[in-house]
């Protein structure tokens, strides 16, 4: 059969034209966070500029008549899944009704009696995932899917869609308003198009899906900048050029177009904001063409070549011990975007070491806090920019490297907040909080260094000692349950019980303080564990000088449902709303009853307010803030402001601090 090849734009893929279905021998839903985030930049950045057609590759699919708008996804099921998560965070973002039920027409198709189209969603996942898509996702509300426990999933994929969905509410949430995120959404179904490559024969669509992924177009930007570089070059040079720009190229393997990037931000002081191929040649290249090429590739490309070969693999035996200690440490991040920032550094400041040390420890935390509040991709590429750019000016490191408030705040939020199981942040900040607890700048480095859970799992069976199970299920993920050692995870498993765990974490001699700390703690009880979370929070937070923020408060000390309200409430006075303040003015009163209503779980929680502002559970217990009340009868970490609503009206508590701040 003939292949079908047709541009579609998004709102013509999401209608009754098509019906998506992700057939289940394909492999599972594997984008991380960072990959999700970088779509939807990339996407709001081309409907800021105004680009009149964003296109995201193509989509190779299977059909037939027989199987009408029916179509199987044989390549494009990672970016059209994501796509699916963006669009039920904007819709469930969305106020106005109207647009909302416009956004839930591309997510579900309400099917036609007339013809006989039954209602589905219009992108049918594997077997596996599939109801849990179409109840949380597509049919539900995704804040349902944020109240979802661990043991509420079954699959890798499904905690992946969690944690980018989640993402992607909470960036939209806080960087847009409802018009800008109308203008997200318009652009997303009216601009964004694909390719999609359509075939009745499996066959024909993976001979497709390998020309289309395995260098089917036979120059890649690298191969046509070197053609337009090594061709200006003197005849009888040419084949030396072409020599040492291939043996850079064999250098850098993959990261070569990443490692030009980088040249270009370094040199022009601004990201590309096209193509490689279009940008590269018209800014950069324009000053060396039509007979200086070779002073490009000698002056240019071969040093820098040299630098980004230091960064990518720091090596103790080339480089002064001050600066290989900041390079290794910069390159635990999974994030590049400091590269080139510290190109600049390496190549302008090569005769002051210690200089270069410095500012890479300047540079090092700028990335770590972002890292923390999971700044957007744009942000990160954006302040590295502006860094080079003030390097070049002089300007003195403390304005160069400094941080807002609402980075601080963020930061020290989510260090209390839970780290995935495979994180490598977890393990980066014990490590800077174990070297601020010795006093050191970092810690020596060793081959072998696990960040390990001293409880093992979520399991309520598990009984773990000491601890409820709402109380284990909290603290399973975070800091003060994670300790660092080089004692291997294999060997733990089959360890259940604090006081084996204990022992083999220990008995591999490891001399990390936070970690030897468990000697003298017989018990892993809930006050164990609030005690060493605070430490351990204050350690970093000290080690990247963020506990307090202009102001001169205390950001360790702020209640955690507060803190990130703090940073408003700070531009109105300086003030953090209390329950007593509600009280006070007569926006809450004694005796007021909350509840949290989870009925996809069907669970319901009640609390109610008491003379001093507090929150008492159904069982009698006392918790001074919202979330620890949410904490205390879900066993989750919440935000206690949103979920908390009051019966009479059905006010969020985060409604009545608003009020209370307008007010003043």
């Amino acid at each position: 059969m003939a292949l079908q090849v047709q541009e579609l734009r998004l709102e013509q893929l999401f209608s009754e034209a098509f019906l998506l279905r992700i057939p289940d021998f394909q492999r599972e839903y594997v984008w991380e966070t960072e990959q999700a985030m970088q779509l939807l930049d990339d996407i709001a950045e081309a409907c800021t500029r105004g680009r009149s057609t964003y296109f995201l590759g193509s989509l190779v699919l299977v059909g037939s008549e027989e199987s009408g708008a029916t179509w199987d996804v044989i390549d494009g099921q990672q970016r059209i899944t994501t796509l699916m998560l963006l669009l039920a965070s904007l819709r469930d973002l969305e106020d106005d009704d109207q647009f909302r039920e416009s956004l839930d027409y591309r997510l579900n198709d309400p099917g036609d009696p007339v013809v006989g189209r039954k209602a589905s969603p219009r992108l049918v996942l594997r077997e596996l995932d599939r109801e849990f898509v179409r109840t949380y996702v597509q049919e539900g509300s995704v804040e349902e899917l944020f109240a979802l426990s661990y043991e509420d999933t079954s699959t890798h994929a499904q905690r992946r869609m969690i944690e980018n969905t989640r993402a992607f509410y909470d960036y939209l949430d806080a960087t847009y308003d409802s018009a800008e995120r109308r203008q997200i959404a318009r652009y997303l179904l009216r601009e964004v198009a694909v390719v999609m490559v359509g075939s009745s024969d499996y066959a024909d669509a993976y001979r497709m899906f390998h020309v289309l992924n395995d260098r089917g177009i036979p120059l890649g930007p690298s191969d046509i900048l070197k053609a337009r570089v090594v061709s200006s070059i003197n005849a009888d040079l040419q084949a030396e050029y072409a020599q040492k720009w291939d043996a850079i190229t064999e250098t850098h393997g993959p990261d070569f177009e990443e490692f030009l990037r980088n040249i270009f931000i370094v040199e022009q002081g601004e990201p590309l904001a096209g193509d490689l191929i279009d940008d590269f040649p018209e800014k950069l290249l324009a000053a060396y063409e039509p007979d200086r090429n070779d002073e490009f590739i000698e002056h240019v490309l071969l040093p820098y070549s040299a630098i980004y070969e230091r960064i990518r693999r720091p090596d103790s035996r080339n480089e002064k011990p001050e600066v290989w200690e900041e390079l290794n440490l910069l390159s635990q991040y999974n994030s590049r975007e400091w590269h080139a920032a510290a190109m600049w550094i390496l190549r302008n400041l090569d005769e002051n070491p210690q200089r270069q040390a410095e500012l890479l420890r300047d540079l090092e935390r700028v990335i770590g806090l972002d890292a923390l509040a999971h700044t957007a991709h744009s942000q990160r590429v954006g302040r590295i920019v502006q860094i080079i750019r003030d390097l070049k000016d002089g300007t003195p490191p403390t304005q160069i490297f400094g941080v807002s408030d609402e980075l601080r705040r963020k930061a020290v939020s989510n260090l209390r907040g839970a780290f995935a199981t495979n994180s490598p942040l977890a393990k980066i900040v014990l490590q800077r909080a174990n070297a601020q607890a010795e006093g050191l700048a970092s810690l020596p480095t060793r081959r072998a260094l696990n960040a390990v859970r001293v409880i093992p799992s979520k399991d309520p069976s598990l009984k773990w000692a000491g601890l409820s199970p709402s109380q284990q299920n909290y603290w399973y993920d975070r800091l003060a349950n994670i300790v660092l050692t080089s004692a291997r995870p294999a060997n733990l498993r089959s360890s259940s019980d604090y006081s084996t765990r204990r022992k083999k974490i220990l008995g591999v001699g490891d001399a990390y303080v936070l970690t030897s700390q468990l000697q003298d703690l017989p018990e892993w009880t809930d006050d164990v564990l609030n005690e060493r979370q605070t430490a351990i929070v204050r350690s970093i937070c000290d080690y990247w000088s963020i506990r307090q923020d202009s102001e001169g408060i205390d950001l360790t000390a702020v209640e955690e449902d507060r803190l990130l309200l703090g940073s408003r409430a700070s531009a109105r006075g300086g003030r953090q709303v209390k329950n007593i303040d509600l009280l006070r003015v007569g926006l809450i009163h004694e005796g007021d009853v909350f509840v949290w209503e989870r009925p996809r779980l069907g669970n319901s929680y009640r609390v109610t307010i008491t003379a001093e502002g507090r929150f008492a559970l159904e069982d009698g217990t006392i918790e001074t803030s919202a979330s620890a009340a949410a904490r205390s009868v879900s066993g989750t970490s919440q935000s206690g402001l949103k979920v908390w609503r009051r019966e009479a009206d059905g006010k969020s508590l985060g409604e009545l601090n608003e009020s209370y701040l307008q007010r003043a």
